[in-house]
Parts: C-alpha cells; sequence; structure tokens
C-alpha cells in the first residue's frame, strides 16, 4: 500500500467539481482504479489501529469520494463482491470491518462480505489453535459463498432505493454541472426501450397481477401459468416480457422503488443529500410534520401497489431469503438507519435534546410500522388509526423538541 497509494487528499474538490483527472494524485488513483473496475472481487483488508482503518486505507478511499453514488459511480461497481476483512490484537476488529463496508455500498458494491477476527496476539505465530480453526472456517464458508455468487451479483433494494434518490437529487442540481452532466449521460443509458404502448401495458398489467397473487398466495405458491392466467395471456406469451418469475419479483421492487419516490414528492417530504434534509426538517412545524406523516401513513395503508407489495413481503419473508432482505432493507433497517442519521444532525443542530439516536429513531417507528400491521386488515377504523397516529407524533414532538 505505501508504494502504490496516494498522497493525503488536501479537500482540493477538483475530483468532484471538475474531474477525476484533475486530481494530483490523479496517477496513481487511476491506475488503483481502473484495477478494480476489470476485477470481479475487491478485496480489501486492514487491520485495527485504534478501533479503526489504517490512515493509508483511509486516505485511499479519501481519494474515491467521488465515485460514490452521491456523485458519479461506475457502472461496474454495481455488479461486484466486495470482501472486507480485519483483525485485532484485542477487540472491535468489527468496527473497521464496517467502516470499510460503508464505503464499498456507496461505490454501489451490491454483495458485501465482512470478516472480522479479535485474535489476542500480535502475531499469527501467537495465535490459539482455536482461533486459528475459527478463523479457517469462515474464510471457507466465505469463499464458499463468494464462489456461488460471482458474476450473478445484482443491486439490492437498498442500493437501487439510494440510486433512485441520487438520480432525483442530480435531476435539480444547479451547484455541480460535471455531476450533473454525468447523470443525465448514465440516466439516459439505462432507460430501456419498451418498445410499442401496447407491450408496456401488457407489462404493466403482469406485474401487477402477479403482486395480487404473491400478496395473497406468496411467491412459492404462484407459477408463470398462474400469472399468465390473471393476465389473460398464454404462458409462452409470458415470456416475451420477462424471463423467470424472479425477473418479475424484482421489476415489481423496481416499481415500488419508483412509486415511492412519486410519493414522496408528491407529499411533499424533505429529500436530497442529509444535509438539504436535516435543514428542511429543522424549518417544519408540528403540523406539518403530522401531515406529512398522516399523508405517507395512509399512502402505505390504502395505496393499492404499496399496501400489496408490503402484504407480499410480510408473507414471503421467512420463506425466501431474497424477500427478507428486501423487507429488512425496505421496511426496517432502511427506515431506521435514515431517520436515526436524520436525528443524530439534528440533535447536533439544537433542534432535539441531547438523546441516543437509534433509540430515537425506534420511538418513532415502531408504533407507526405496529399500527400499519394493526389497521391493514381493519380498513373501517381509518379514522382511529390515523388519530392514534397524530397522538404519537404530537407527544414524540414533545418529549424531543428543545422548547
Amino acid at each position: 500500500m505505501p508504494k502504490d497509494d496516494p498522497t493525503f487528499c488536501v479537500g482540493c474538490y477538483q475530483c468532484i467539481l471538475k474531474g477525476e483527472e484533475y486530481c494530483p494524485q490523479a496517477d496513481k488513483v487511476q491506475k488503483i482504479l481502473a484495477s478494480m473496475l476489470r476485477s470481479e472481487i475487491i478485496i480489501i483488508d486492514s487491520p485495527n489501529y485504534c478501533f479503526e482503518m489504517t490512515g493509508q486505507l483511509k486516505t485511499l478511499f479519501d481519494h474515491f469520494a467521488y465515485i460514490w453514488m452521491s456523485h458519479r459511480p461506475r457502472k461496474e461497481m454495481f455488479s461486484k463482491i466486495g470482501i472486507v476483512i480485519s483483525t485485532a490484537a484485542g477487540a472491535s476488529a468489527n468496527r473497521v470491518t464496517k467502516s470499510i463496508a460503508k464505503q464499498l455500498f456507496w461505490w454501489g458494491v451490491p454483495k458485501i462480505h465482512q470478516m472480522h477476527f479479535n485474535v489476542n496476539a500480535a502475531c499469527w505465530e501467537d495465535v490459539s489453535e482455536k482461533n486459528m480453526q475459527k478463523i479457517t472456517q469462515k474464510i471457507e464458508l466465505t469463499s464458499r459463498k463468494v464462489k456461488s455468487q460471482v458474476g450473478k451479483a445484482k443491486p439490492n433494494i437498498k442500493t437501487k432505493f439510494m440510486f433512485n434518490i441520487m438520480q432525483k437529487m442530480h435531476d435539480s442540481n444547479s451547484g455541480n454541472k460535471t455531476d450533473r452532466d454525468y447523470w443525465q449521460k448514465i440516466t439516459g443509458l439505462k432507460k430501456p426501450d419498451h418498445g410499442s404502448n401496447k407491450m408496456e401495458n401488457t407489462k404493466e398489467t403482469i406485474i401487477y397481477e402477479a403482486l395480487t397473487l404473491f400478496s395473497n398466495r406468496g411467491y412459492e405458491g404462484v407459477s408463470m401459468r398462474d400469472i399468465a392466467s390473471a393476465v389473460g395471456i398464454k404462458a409462452a406469451s409470458l415470456y416475451n416480457h420477462f424471463k423467470s418469475k424472479e425477473d418479475i419479483f424484482n421489476r415489481i421492487i423496481d416499481e415500488m422503488s419508483k412509486r415511492y419516490d412519486e410519493a414522496v414528492l408528491k407529499i411533499q417530504m424533505p429529500y436530497g443529500e442529509m444535509d438539504t434534509v436535516v435543514e428542511k426538517y429543522m424549518q417544519v412545524t408540528e403540523e406539518t410534520l403530522v401531515t406529512i406523516a398522516k399523508n405517507m401513513f395512509l399512502y402505505f395503508l390504502k395505496d393499492d401497489f404499496a399496501s400489496r407489495f408490503r402484504r407480499m413481503l410480510t408473507i414471503e419473508q421467512f420463506r425466501c431469503t431474497h424477500a427478507g432482505d428486501v423487507f429488512q432493507n425496505f421496511f426496517i433497517d432502511g427506515a431506521i438507519n435514515f431517520q436515526k442519521t436524520l436525528f443524530a444532525n439534528m440533535i447536533k443542530q439544537g433542534g432535539f435534546i441531547e438523546c441516543d439516536p437509534h433509540v430515537m429513531a425506534l420511538h418513532f417507528y415502531s408504533p407507526i410500522f405496529l399500527l400499519l400491521s394493526k389497521y391493514d386488515r381493519l380498513p373501517d377504523k381509518q379514522d382511529e388509526a390515523l388519530d392514534t397516529l397524530v397522538k404519537h407524533v404530537k407527544q414524540f414532538s414533545t418529549i424531543y423538541n428543545r422548547h
């Protein structure tokens, strides 16, 4: 690393504003990036130095800020597998792998395996036999997983969700022409050619009917023939539109992400980069916050597509790993992590009292999720649900707002 690594990033911002070729260390940075883009697997390891990665590795990541999804992500990254490794003589090797994995996520890497080992030794010769066996077993298990995933890695719902948010953000980006022009280019390349309106309408019907069936019977309980019958076409004709049932399932996820983005805009929820979102929420009144919460709640409760999507994942999360991951990312981890980050920033700016932002996020989101689950099958009690929701939001505001 010391031989190939660029020197410290000086924060000149040239890579962001003008282009990566303007970085004073471009020669070294671009050679390393080119090597990663050619590979199928990216392996990054670092020992634990004071609960973090080494300074040399952090320097390298600093130079790659411009390939984050928030700036100019490289399409090659969205099909790669990442392996992150760290060891610690004492504890907290997992802190290092989490930190590195976060960088790979923002590059767009869809599959990231973390291996962290607290070896209780300063060199390999002093590692106990028991720990050596654990390390060997973990490496062998991860190796088998990675081997089965090579060439098959695809962006998950969390990555797609963030990509779509970044795309929306750059639609109105007037402060950075380099980033905006790049996104206009890749967005144009990503637009699929669906052919005639009839072909597109049939695809939309297939997606909707498949979602309806999946939400009632579960993914495994529905065949391609069942979907074709619901659409009113022959089973063989279904393959003119989608390669497989999994392909339909993935398109449902994509459609849900698109519809969610549209709902956010319609409801006028603050969106964009976190600094912008925080600034907007700092100016939101309690009355406006209640309105946003009610509209978002009703969207997931009453919108035909969104409510069926949630039911489908609720059914399938215990039978299908992929569906379980999507459910967690869309309705649990994604929501809580976003609110945790939002609340942490608002605490720093004096909007909320000093407290644990993660617990705060749980306090806000958990009752809302519970209300969705409770009233999903009680459509005649919508007013009762909204009344409870309003009381929750107002009480939350009373507890955490600085007065």
